[in-house]
C-alpha cells in the first residue's frame, strides 16, 4: 500500500533512466522493473517515517543499501543527495519533506513511463 505521502496526484518528474538498457525493449519486463522501483521507493518512504520516529539512522541506511540498484538506475542527483543527507540526519524534517516531494514526482513519472 502506498503511503499518503506518495499517493495521489503530483507533478511528474524527469526520469534519467533509459529503460531499454535494462529491458532490451521487453515491455513486460519494463513493467515489472517499474513496479519494483515503485515498491522500493515506497518502502524507503515507510522506513524513513519509522526511522525518523525512532531516530534510527542505521534502519534507514539498511533500506537504502537494499534498494541501491533502484537509486542508481534512477540516477536522479537530487534524490541521491537527499538520501545521502538523511543517512546521517534521519530526523531532519526539511530533508524528509524534500525526499517525499522527489519520490512523489518519480512515482508519478514511473506510472506514466
Amino acid at each position: 500500500m502506498i503511503p499518503d505521502e506518495i499517493s495521489g496526484s503530483s507533478v511528474s518528474r524527469n526520469l534519467f533512466i533509459d529503460f531499454d538498457l535494462y529491458t532490451d525493449g521487453d515491455e513486460e519486463f519494463k513493467k515489472e522493473l517499474i513496479d519494483s522501483m515503485i515498491d522500493n521507493l515506497v518502502e524507503m518512504q515507510q522506513v524513513l517515517q519509522e526511522a525518523s520516529r525512532r531516530n534510527d539512522t542505521k534502519f534507514f541506511q539498511e533500506v537504502c543499501h537494499k534498494i541501491k540498484p533502484t537509486l542508481e538506475m534512477l540516477a536522479d542527483v537530487e534524490l541521491l543527495d537527499t538520501v545521502g543527507k538523511l543517512k546521517t540526519a534521519v530526523t531532519d524534517p526539511a530533508s524528509g519533506a524534500q525526499l517525499n516531494r522527489i519520490c512523489k514526482g518519480i512515482v508519478q513519472s514511473l506510472k506514466q513511463a
